[in-house]
């Protein structure tokens, strides 16, 4: 598992890896035994089969090639910067565009419990295409030319939802489901909303997705920003995606994370499931204009 825009520095940090390991003149397998580190771990790091490489791998590796002291620190912090992800969205597109399906699909994949909470915004997971329409072309930029390719992408990764042997948690504030998007003088917008409002009341009913609608009434809970936990990765950390106007962002650092779980649970508790919910989303979907 890796950052999201993220590959082009994950690819250096690979070469440079590789080059420093080649360059000591060891055999793979006493660089293994000078370095900690197994030797399938160095073969699957250089390889790109390993999305993930720790702060103290990268230490262990740089000493193990008796690196210079200056670029053991360029490896570290280009190990930090993958880690934290781009800086903006134009960092984070090398193709020109920003759109990470192929890299959040990836991450989906791998990922055995999905935790997700956006406090303005049905979930990408549960889009209908009429809505991601909708959403994908309110950006400043006004609608991306790739906006086909994105809106099918998205459709794709839904896909994921299937797979049974992984667990989706959502919560979805009350207010979303009453907040059609599009403008308020399209009369397909109120349509497309009902539609939208029916494919999560599905969803409250399928085996592996935990859908709690978070009431509009006073909550002690923090419930500012959005974000998705990426928890049981295969092959990789646990991890917190977000993503602001001028960014995405990676949160990978243990503590945050789990700040995040907290966060989550927190919004879960908060919120009503099952008959309760589809109770708020028939309202809902009855309120509309």
């Amino acid at each position: 598992m890796g950052a999201f825009g993220s590959e082009g520095p994950r690819k250096r940090l690979r070469d440079e890896l590789k080059r420093v390991r080649v360059k000591s003149g060891l055999s793979m397998r006493s660089f293994a035994e000078r370095s900690g580190i197994a030797q399938s771990t160095i073969s699957r790091i250089e390889s790109g089969e390993q999305k993930t490489i720790k702060s103290d791998q990268i230490v262990r590796w740089a000493r193990a090639a008796e690196a210079s002291d200056e670029k053991l620190a360029e490896l570290v912090a280009l190990g930090e910067k993958i880690a934290l992800g781009p800086s903006s969205w134009d960092e984070a597109s090398e193709t020109g565009s920003t759109d990470f399906a192929i890299e959040t699909a990836e991450m989906e994949a791998r990922t055995g419990i999905l935790s997700n909470y956006q406090p303005a915004a049905m979930p990408g997971l549960m889009q209908t295409p009429a809505y991601a329409v909708r959403l994908l072309s309110s950006g400043p930029g006004g609608e991306p030319p790739d906006l086909a390719q994105r809106v099918m992408s998205r459709i794709e990764r839904q896909r994921v939802l299937s797979d049974e042997s992984k667990r989706f948690r959502f919560v979805i504030p009350e207010a979303v489901l009453r907040w059609p998007y599009g403008p308020p003088d399209d009369p397909a917008v109120i349509d497309e909303h009902r539609e939208q409002l029916a494919v999560i009341e599905r969803a409250t009913r399928r085996p592996n997705m935990q859908v709690g609608i978070l009431p509009m009434r006073p909550v002690a809970v923090w419930r500012l920003g959005g974000f998705v936990i990426f928890d049981e990765v295969a092959g990789g950390e646990p991890q917190v995606h977000l993503e602001w106007l001028t960014r995405p962002y990676n949160v990978t650092a243990p503590d945050q994370v789990e700040m995040c779980r907290v966060a989550f649970a927190n919004l879960l508790s908060a919120s009503v499931e099952g008959d309760q919910a589809r109770r708020l989303i028939t309202s809902a979907a009855e309120g509309l204009a």
